[in-house]
């Protein structure tokens, strides 16, 4: 598979158009909009998705991010096996949608203190 699809849950309360100091993600109509004309590329509000879906273009300098494809998602439409549908949000599972959140920082948290670690420690040990 070349494409991983990144859907959007829409949060009610989307923390990254929270977290976005220059208004690229909108919010409106229980959808979260982006708005690439104002994305500084700072990637706040990649941090700020509970779900990690919010992606980075690298060659455009700017954030990546499902639009639902206007009710029509693509991803859905060429998904082979069927294992993708599109709901409406009342209809979504969200605490599955958590507990993978969950199951992925679980498995990051020994990266990120790998990352955090002073410099003086390397896997754990101090030199």
């Amino acid at each position: 598979c070349k494409y991983i699809p990144l859907a959007c849950f829409q949060c009610a309360s989307a923390p990254c158009v929270k977290v976005c100091p220059a208004g690229a993600l909108v919010q409106g109509d229980g959808l979260v909009r982006f708005v690439p004309e104002a994305c500084i590329g700072c990637r706040m509000c990649m941090l700020g998705c509970p779900f990690g879906v919010i992606a980075f273009d690298s060659a455009a300098g700017v954030i990546a991010k499902c639009d639902t494809c206007d009710g029509d998602p693509e991803c859905v439409r060429f998904c082979t096996p069927h294992a993708l549908e599109f709901r409406e949000s009342e209809l979504a599972d969200l605490s599955k949608g958590r507990g993978f959140a969950r199951r992925i920082v679980e498995v990051l948290r020994p990266l990120l203190r790998l990352i955090e670690a002073p410099v003086h420690m390397v896997a754990g040990r101090r030199l």
